[in-house]
């Protein structure tokens, strides 16, 4: 694939451990984008599309299937790979705005590092992946402006509030494979999303304990860009 793409839409992508707020900050918006007549499109990884929502099933919902770090990561690739390709560059060439839930630093965080050798350790393996292998294949198989997007949320929250978030999502809505694995390995996947405040000089970190309504006005600019802000 093409390393170089030229576009004139806005691509943004938001990130942070589970609890931190996505799903509720990308429906504002959504919302935004309705009201404003936007011509935007959201996202997700894994999903999207028949390919996408059958890859998620397996990787989140299917229990009968246990993957390694490695085979996790390969599933997200080829979720990856197939988006950019049928879904993201072509409505970024037509001016549109994408914005993703998710992108490969939830990959860094979940398959790689600790959180990924936590995973392998429970199913007998010794090897696992790193978070430079992980942004490693990503840059041999996906484009730059995917590595690099237009707008980067990082949502930061404590690791008591996103314990605490989890815990009432257990009893409200339930939660998927990966969600459900132990606390030391969702400790890990946040510890792993506190190192990329710094180490990810692309990315702009927001305060995801704040009022809604407010973290939404600070994204705002990231997610649509300067055009629709």
């Amino acid at each position: 694939m093409t390393k170089k793409a030229t576009y004139t839409g806005w691509y943004a992508r938001v990130e942070g451990p589970d609890g931190a707020g996505k799903s509720l900050l990308l429906a504002n918006a959504k919302a935004y984008a309705e009201k404003h007549n936007i011509p935007a499109i959201f996202i997700r990884e894994p999903g999207t599309g028949a390919f996408g929502e059958e890859i998620r099933n397996f990787l989140l919902h299917k229990a009968e299937h246990e993957f390694s770090p490695q085979t996790e990561y390969a599933l997200f690739t080829a979720n990856r790979t197939h988006l950019v390709s049928d879904v993201i560059l072509p409505a970024l060439r037509e001016g549109k705005i994408v914005i993703s839930d998710r992108g490969i630093e939830s990959s860094a965080a979940m398959q790689g590092g600790k959180a990924g050798a936590l995973v392998a350790k429970q199913k007998g393996h010794n090897e696992s992946l790193t978070v430079e292998q992980i942004f490693s294949i990503g840059h041999s198989l996906l484009p730059s402006f995917y590595m690099k997007p237009d707008g980067l949320l990082l949502l930061s929250l404590s690791h008591d509030t996103r314990r605490r978030r989890m815990q009432d999502k257990a009893v409200s809505n339930g939660l998927d494979k990966i969600e459900s694995r132990t606390l030391e390995y969702s400790d890990a996947v946040h510890d792993a999303y506190i190192s990329f405040e710094s180490a990810l000089d692309h990315a702009t970190v927001i305060d995801a304990e704040q009022p809604p309504e407010e973290l939404f006005t600070q994204a705002r600019a990231l997610l649509f860009g300067p055009t629709h802000a």
